[in-house]
């Protein structure tokens, strides 16, 4: 990927991790036209911001990695729920085989993200 496409929300490029950039080229090479694979990218940060809860869920991973139970405690709503929301704000967290087993966190574009965009929900 070119240096030039390797800005996102106003974030440097040391900012993203390989798999951030292997997990971007994947979703939009789904599409034929890479303007609209980029808009659909955008539009999916869009879509997981826009929920309150998922906005509590997400800004309480800034401190540090949490399990499902610490985030349910915390915001105060059902461990399924929780997981319901981690698994539409996948574009935000580290893979798994980044994590600690059990934990949850948000990668470098969900840190900018959210502190951006979510602050103080």
């Amino acid at each position: 990927m070119s240096e030039e496409r390797r800005e996102y929300f106003g974030c440097p490029v040391k900012a993203f991790t390989d798999s951030d950039y292997e997990r971007y080229e994947q979703f939009v090479e789904k599409y034929d036209d890479p303007a609209e694979g980029n808009r659909a990218y955008n539009h999916k940060y869009i879509m997981i911001l826009a929920n309150r809860t998922r906005r509590k869920i997400l800004s309480c991973l800034l401190d540090h990695p949490k399990t499902i139970e610490e985030i349910a405690s915390e915001v105060g709503i059902k461990r399924e729920e929780v997981a319901l929301h981690l698994q539409i704000a996948d574009f935000l967290l580290k893979p798994e085989n980044e994590c600690e087993d059990g934990y949850y966190e948000l990668n470098k574009i969900g840190e900018q993200v959210v502190r951006q965009f979510a602050p103080g929900v």
